[in-house]
């Protein structure tokens, strides 16, 4: 049996500061720049925001954005971001934005996520 338990994750505040999520669509395309919305988010809206946005700014794929609530999974609390493309990168680390990124808030290290079409925090999303 698998035990769930809903967890309040705060946090997820996002302002001048840490607005920008730079990524690629393709692996030889140009940059591209997701802007999100400043403001104090709930988890479940932080996702949505982060899913709107990186749609938005690329039209032609469709983003999933979740965040696993499984307390026995070992990775509890971790956002999920993946695509429908056939590439994605995340550029946490060499974005023209990194600097200002939300990656620890969504619980990413600050590096690059590339080779893959979806990825997974390494540690929890916002706070508990």
């Amino acid at each position: 049996m698998q035990n769930d338990r809903a967890l309040f994750l705060y946090g997820f505040d996002i302002t001048y500061l840490n607005k920008y999520v730079n990524f690629k669509n393709a692996a030889l395309g140009s940059e591209l720049t997701a802007v999100l919305t400043e403001g104090n988010y709930t988890a479940t809206g932080f996702a949505a925001e982060l899913k709107k946005q990186l749609e938005l700014t690329d039209g032609a794929n469709t983003y999933t954005v979740g965040i696993d609530r499984t307390v026995d999974s070992g990775a509890s609390n971790r956002l999920h971001v993946s695509t429908s493309g056939s590439f994605l990168s995340l550029l946490f680390y060499s974005g023209s934005n990194a600097g200002n990124s939300p990656a620890s808030i969504m619980g990413y290290d600050v590096a690059d996520y590339t080779g893959a079409t979806s990825y997974s925090g390494s540690t929890n999303c916002g706070e508990i």
